[in-house]
């Protein structure tokens, strides 16, 4: 088993992948704790992982937070520690120009939005709508949330799955956590 992490903000693909390419096909666990960053690059993560001919085991130690998030989807198991918070949220973006390169971007952060919204209900079993829904709302949830909501399999220190508080997801998600104003 090989140790690879995602720390911090998510700005390069390419020291993640060098990584993962040293792992050559042995099981890997994944480290994560990142506010997101760089969709492009978390991409180019996601797939990697997803096309990794080893197991792929996503451990959650502290924050999943935007495009972290979506990338620890790819793991074929996910565990979360129970201090540790996952946060989804649509993608956010800038740009300067004229109303078309305004409109051209937000037509892209759309099919972002898409891809990433894909990810979440592939690996969640929920439907298209409920996932975009939490986007929309910015939905920051706590590991037995997010095992109840179907993005992580266990919490760690745990044997099973907890099903408990489906209802709960809905009654504890709140638009701003910590970092509401970070937006990667």
């Amino acid at each position: 088993m090989r140790s690879l992490s995602i720390k911090g903000p998510i700005e390069s693909a390419d020291p993640f992948l060098a990584s993962l390419r040293a792992a050559s096909g042995h099981d890997v666990t994944v480290e994560i704790d990142s506010i997101g960053g760089s969709v492009w690059a978390g991409c180019e993560i996601f797939t990697a992982l997803t096309r990794h001919a080893g197991l792929v085991t996503v451990r959650i130690v502290g924050l999943a937070a935007s495009m972290a998030s979506a990338v620890a989807m790819a793991g074929d198991e996910i565990v979360i520690e129970p201090s540790a918070r996952m946060m989804l949220h649509s993608p956010s973006g800038s740009v300067h120009g004229r109303s078309g390169d305004l409109r051209s971007m937000a037509s892209l952060l759309d099919r972002i939005e898409a891809t990433m919204r894909s990810a979440y209900a592939t690996r969640s079993g929920r439907p298209m709508s409920e996932i975009s829904a939490m986007m929309q709302a910015e939905t920051w949830l706590s590991a037995d949330e997010a095992v109840a909501a179907g993005f992580a399999d266990r919490v760690a220190g745990r044997k099973q799955t907890t099903a408990e508080g489906l209802q709960a997801i809905s009654a504890s998600v709140y638009r701003a956590g910590p970092w509401a104003r970070t937006r990667l």
